[in-house]
């Protein structure tokens, strides 16, 4: 696999992870659970919660990082 390909393919990657985890957001409440108010959260729910919170904060923040470095990766192979 060449360079190009190589970013190509992290290119891909992030850009699927962008597309399922979403951009991460700047909102750092987690305790609102939207519009609607659900009542008391039981501590089994609010794990599972803060859990996919963070599965889904960390997979954003790879899935930017996989596109720039996808970026470097290609632009540097042009430049050879």
């Amino acid at each position: 696999m060449t360079t190009l390909q190589l970013g190509l393919v992290s290119n891909i990657i992030g850009t699927v992870l962008i597309f399922i985890c979403g951009f991460p957001s700047l909102i750092n409440n987690e305790n609102t659970q939207g519009l609607m108010s659900t009542g008391e959260l039981s501590k089994e729910d609010d794990k599972k919660r803060r859990r996919k919170n963070i599965i889904v904060k960390s997979g954003g923040y790879t899935g930017i990082l996989l596109l720039l470095v996808g970026f470097i990766i290609q632009y540097l192979d042009t430049k050879k």
